[in-house]
């Protein structure tokens, strides 16, 4: 799903269900190749990318353009199990750097970044 958003002055297109969107994801991972020199397809294709690897996108009509991932990561830490995020493959496609979009991108207006506590039942202490 893509909802609206405006930036600056310029609306854009935002998504975090991009996984089985191939157009989206296609688009992703051109900017992950252009940025990066990665590709994440393979990974996809072969059934590692879970709900677990988060791309939060902004696009331009139907191109990313802009990217910060959000991977959740259990683990266990001095006996506990414990909760964590990373966030990472922070991407701006050049054309649209100094724009604060991966700022935005991190701290929507308004809203959580990440509630976890949603995130699979799971509850970050």
């Amino acid at each position: 799903m893509v909802t609206k958003c405006t930036i600056g002055d310029k609306e854009y297109g935002f998504s975090k269900d991009i996984r089985e969107n191939e157009q989206v994801r296609k688009s992703f991972n051109l900017l992950a190749r252009n940025t990066f020199s990665l590709d994440f397809e393979p990974w996809y294709q072969m059934g590692y990318w879970g709900s677990d690897y988060i791309p939060y996108v902004l696009m331009d009509g139907d191109m990313v353009i802009s990217n910060v991932s959000v991977n959740i990561i259990n683990t266990r830490w001095e006996g506990q199990i414990r909760l964590y995020i990373h966030l990472g493959t922070i991407m701006t496609s050049k054309e649209y750097r100094g724009r604060g979009l991966s700022r935005w991108l991190m701290k929507p207006p308004g809203k959580p970044f990440l509630d976890l506590r949603q995130s699979k039942g799971r509850v970050m202490k």
